[in-house]
């Protein structure tokens, strides 16, 4: 961990919209306050925004919670402790408050953790506390109270409380609201619990010298719980590690909120609370790692960033619906926990240049996609009632301006659900649009910033429409490729029949003259046998006869054996010259091939050119319906030509 190296403290860097000493940690889903001042935890919500909707406040379930140690049989509370220091986990939601009393340092942490299992979007705090011994061997029993108003009039009116053995966990509830809390002891040794109210709270009991009796109050105002682990051997130097979870819900939903809060706690339970509090910064650090940073911040200033954007997390709204993904003006306890247009577009803004994109991503498409309030025929209400009223003067102070479509963004902010929201004042409802030029200024520069630009598209009947024609598209490229290829293919083969013809042209030259000689050589050969055939006819005496047959019989031997060796010569030529028209052959059936292969091609690229012709035509119908739904159609006909349709023209130079 990183605590007490990398923090902010909250008198320095925390700057809360009305209180100083109050630290809040949120994660998108529950929000919480811890207070410096009081030495404890004050608030819990399930929403980190004000207002669900226009008929709902979002209500602090949390009157305290706070841990609180025995030893000789002196019981102390840590919210009657000075708080030494109070601040971030630097770069995280997880608050660290530092207290000292009888040789014992007591390091608090509170988160609603983004780490961790929670698979039903229950609202989550971590409450761990870390004991050190600073004085000799002793025994500590240290404690934890939770006093939540789950009351029917949303305080502490008619609470009820029970505790579940097979869980190990108290349930206090109120069974009309189906508002509930689970609180989760997450150090099994020495455990006791306690629920009451009146004289027969955990404190009460606590400080008369009393264990926790392992009782619950099942019905009552004001019930409070509390869990005991008692009688804890601290050595000299040695700490140890305490916490308990609570959950919250609204729904009435045990299963979903004890199936999050078991999930988590095994966590503690199989190794130690302190686990928790690692998984969460190691979740911080992940989240922060490819974060862009500006070059030359000294280490203060490179803290102050990491808070920085680790509040711009902590605000962005989680919850699964149409309100996920805004970002509040404020956190509790600002009085502007909610989404207005212009804040938002900044913290977008802010989003982009840190690096984290899918966060500004989100916001984003939470204003794009937002749903505006409407009048009874449909229309958007403020439009129809004040932008487009031409009652000029009080009490409607209309602005007489047509409009040519319902705007897209809010004329001011959001409630949590995602509908719009705007203020009153005597001059009527606040009818701000310097939001709607900054979210298209904020568009431009996450689409540029990150390529992004399928983001205008953002339209899936759209995009199945271009698919098909990129695919028909890919089929026709890879035609025109194809017959390229075979073109290039058909010249060099061409070439190479070229090139063969004169290669064996060559040969076929060579082996005809060594058949010419060799049929001249036997010629030769011959007329000298007839020569000799003569001499032997004109021979008168019997010695010139022998002679001339003599002569004959030689040039007829020379002559056969002549024939003999130039049949071999010649064989051996014919065979060259059949040889090299055979592969002049082979060449011209390869041109041949080539030549159909082009004509299969172009006869293939123009059937292709007309399937894709034939996509175009059956998609543009489902582009043109459905472009209206794409961002692109949005921001441009329902955010910037609307600003164009605002300007006054009277005040135009």
């Amino acid at each position: 961990m990183f605590v007490g190296k990398n923090t902010v403290n909250a008198a320095s860097d925390y700057t809360g919209h009305r209180s100083w000493d109050q630290l809040t940690t949120s994660n998108g889903l529950t929000a919480g306050i811890y207070s410096q001042k009081q030495g404890k935890f004050v608030r819990l919500q399930r929403h980190i925004y004000t207002h669900e909707d226009e008929n709902s406040t979002t209500p602090n379930y949390m009157y305290d919670s706070y841990f609180g140690y025995r030893t000789d049989q002196k019981v102390k509370w840590l919210n009657d402790l000075p708080v030494k220091k109070a601040e971030y986990v630097n770069g995280t939601n997880i608050i660290h408050s530092v207290q000292n009393n009888e040789n014992l340092t007591f390091d608090s942490y509170y988160v609603t953790p983004f780490s961790g299992i929670n698979q039903n979007e229950s609202s989550l705090l971590y409450m761990l506390v870390k004991v050190t011994n600073n004085g000799p061997t002793r025994q500590v029993s240290v404690f934890s109270q939770q006093n939540m108003r789950m009351g029917s009039d949303y305080a502490s009116a008619n609470e009820e409380s029970e505790y579940n053995s097979q869980n190990n966990y108290i349930k206090e509830f109120n069974s009309k609201t189906g508002s509930f809390a689970i609180y989760k002891n997450l150090v099994s040794e020495g455990q006791k619990y306690q629920t009451g109210a009146g004289a027969n709270t955990p404190v009460n009991s606590l400080e008369q010298n009393n264990d926790l009796n392992n009782t619950v109050t099942k019905s009552a105002n004001d019930i409070v719980s509390g869990y005991e682990n008692s009688n804890i051997v601290l050595h000299s130097g040695q700490s140890h590690w305490f916490g308990v979870i609570i959950g919250l819900r609204e729904d009435g939903n045990e299963k979903a909120l004890s199936q999050d809060v078991d999930a988590n706690a095994k966590t503690a339970l199989n190794k130690s609370p302190q686990a928790l509090l690692q998984q969460e910064e190691n979740w911080w650090q992940k989240w922060h790692k490819n974060e862009k940073m500006p070059q030359g911040m000294t280490v203060q200033e490179k803290r102050t960033y990491l808070q920085s954007t680790a509040v711009l997390k902590m605000s962005q709204v989680r919850e699964k619906g149409a309100g996920y993904g805004q970002v509040l003006a404020s956190l509790i306890p600002g009085e502007w926990s909610i989404a207005w247009v212009r804040d938002g577009s900044y913290s977008i803004r802010a989003l982009i240049d840190s690096g984290h994109y899918q966060e500004a991503k989100d916001a984003l498409s939470f204003f794009l996609n937002a749903q505006m309030k409407k009048d009874s025929s449909g229309n958007n209400y403020y439009q129809s009632q004040y932008i487009e009223n031409d009652q000029t003067e009080a009490p409607i102070y209309g602005l007489n301006t047509k409009l040519s479509e319902n705007y897209l963004l809010s004329v001011c902010r959001y409630y949590g659900n995602g509908t719009e929201e705007s203020d009153y004042n005597d001059h009527g409802p606040n009818i701000e649009f310097d939001g709607w030029g900054l979210v298209l200024w904020t568009i431009n520069y996450y689409v540029k910033t990150t390529g992004d630009y399928q983001f205008l598209l953002n339209n899936k009947n759209i995009e199945t429409a271009q698919g098909w024609i990129k695919r028909k598209q890919q089929i026709v490229d890879n035609a025109t490729d194809k017959l390229a290829n075979t073109k290039v293919s058909l010249a060099q083969k061409k070439a190479d029949l070229i090139n063969e013809k004169q290669v064996q042209g060559d040969v076929i030259k060579r082996a005809k003259r060594q058949i010419q000689t060799a049929k001249g050589w036997i010629a030769r050969k011959r007329m000298i046998v007839k020569t000799a055939k003569k001499a032997l006819e004109s021979a008168r005496t019997k010695t010139e006869k022998s002679a001339a047959q003599s002569w004959l019989t030689e040039k007829q031997n020379e002559l056969n054996k002549e024939i003999v060796k130039q049949a071999a010569i010649i064989k051996q030529a014919k065979q060259q010259i059949e040889r090299a028209r055979a592969a002049v052959n082979q060449k011209n059936e390869v041109v041949a091939a080539a030549r159909q292969a082009v004509i299969a091609a172009k006869t293939w690229l123009v059937a292709k050119k007309q399937e894709l012709t034939k996509e175009k035509a059956k998609q543009a119908p489902i582009i043109q319906t459905e472009i209206k739904n794409t961002n692109w159609y949005k921001i441009t006909k329902r955010d910037a030509d609307l600003l164009i349709e605002l300007v006054d023209k009277k005040m135009v130079c």
